[in-house]
């Protein structure tokens, strides 16, 4: 499993809340368009890493930083 993601605006947000199918779109741009633009953040499988460092905990997710990785709602198709 591999951690993509991009910040986005409130409006891009709220449609890809209305329509999870828009989160490739969000992440690389338009399909059509020959210049696939490159995610803002891209850590691999090192999300994991990162998770355990913030959190003290493999895949539990507590308090403050440890919902940065893991926490939230899931929007959309898991691609992997």
């Amino acid at each position: 499993m591999q951690l993509i993601g991009r910040r986005l605006s409130s409006a891009e947000a709220r449609v890809l809340l209305d329509d999870p199918t828009t989160v490739e779109t969000l992440l690389y741009g338009d399909p059509d368009d020959d210049e696939m633009v490159q995610p803002e953040l891209d850590l691999g499988k090192n999300w994991h890493a990162l998770h355990y460092i913030l959190n003290g905990s493999a895949w539990g997710i507590g308090e403050g930083a440890g919902a940065a990785i893991l926490g939230g709602v899931e929007v959309g198709e898991d691609n992997s």
